[in-house]
């Protein structure tokens, strides 16, 4: 199955999936009033690509904004990476990037960790350019 590579618009994150090394990004800014329209495509690419791949998976997000109406969405990803983790036994992992000022996306960090404790959930800092 090809990657899925989506460039970021005004209100939409940038987003690859590299089926070569099975490591998948979310990077950017996302607020979009219909986030569904941008992520229901995404989730339906994941779920087929998730029916064939018996490997473990790296997810990256670095938001830099996301807005309540990208939480359900959100969820809905980190839901089908936890059943692929429990019905194949291959291990997830998600790194979630947040600058250390930035107490709200830590905070919401923390508490997706805690909504999916399955997973191997990591908070951590970005790291700033040398």
């Amino acid at each position: 199955m090809d990657s899925l590579i989506i460039k970021s618009g005004k209100d939409t994150p940038f987003v690859c999936f590299d089926t070569n090394n099975n490591i998948f990004e979310i990077s950017g800014e996302s607020y979009s009033v219909l986030p569904n329209e941008f992520y229901e495509p995404v989730l339906q690419w994941l779920r087929n690509y998730l029916s064939t791949n018996r490997l473990p998976i790296t997810l990256n997000i670095q938001f830099s904004y996301f807005n309540t109406s990208t939480y359900s969405p959100l969820c809905e990803l980190l839901t089908t990476l936890e059943r692929y983790q429990s019905n194949i036994g291959e291990e997830v992992t998600v790194n979630w990037f947040a600058s250390q000022d930035d107490n709200e996306m830590i905070n919401d960090a923390h508490f997706l960790k805690s909504s999916f404790c399955n997973l191997c959930f990591k908070v951590l800092p970005i790291q700033a350019a040398a």
